[in-house]
């Protein structure tokens, strides 16, 4: 990637561009050329702002978990009830996930075919996510409640899990809004402060 500054308007613009036409036509139907077309830009300017087209494809991606977890931090109010925290949670994950499904099937299915740098991003925002719900879990009033802190690893599988299970919906044109109860479910049952430890 160039020196370019990060919040360069032409970075967002080209950034939004690549999005626009991954929603129309899928990651491998984006060009370059394309890109620039939507943005309104040149090729030079793209060049200025990135490697290659999966070096956008990157900056997309880590630019859209930002906002979710951003937006999942501020759907949650420590002080609720568990249950309730566990409800807006999950609800915003899944929107964040159901608000742009064909962008995060892309995000899914493609990055991990794109080299060792697309396979580090991805791993990276599953933990990103991970240590987001060990936070919100080890909470005062989460304590107070009896509910057990969950480790990184339980984290790191209803991550995946969930992930998975709206990819797989939205590949499948199943009912997404079928996903919030059952997910919303499984959490609770490992979070449950009666459940059995072994």
């Amino acid at each position: 990637m160039s020196d370019a500054a990060p919040d360069s308007p032409y970075r967002e613009r080209l950034i939004e561009a690549m999005a626009d036409s991954i929603r129309e036509q899928g990651y491998r139907g984006t060009t370059i050329a394309e890109i620039v077309a939507r943005a309104r830009t040149s090729r030079r300017t793209f060049y200025e702002h990135f490697a290659g087209r999966e070096d956008c494809f990157l900056a997309l991606f880590r630019r859209t978990n930002d906002a979710a977890i951003a937006a999942i931090v501020a759907a949650v109010d420590p002080q609720a009830a568990w249950t309730e925290q566990v409800d807006h949670a999950l609800d915003r994950f899944v929107d964040t996930l159901l608000e742009d499904p064909r962008l995060n099937v892309s995000f899914a299915r493609e990055l991990p075919g794109l080299g060792v740098e697309a396979a580090s991003a991805q791993r990276a925002a599953v933990e990103h996510f991970a240590d987001l719900i060990v936070r919100l879990v080890n909470t005062d009033a989460m304590r107070e409640a009896g509910v057990v802190p969950v480790d990184r690893h339980t984290a790191l599988l209803l991550v995946g899990g969930l992930r998975e299970l709206v990819v797989h919906a939205a590949e499948h044109a199943e009912d997404l809004g079928a996903i919030k109860p059952v997910a919303r479910d499984v959490l609770k049952a490992v979070l449950d402060p009666e459940r059995k430890r072994w």
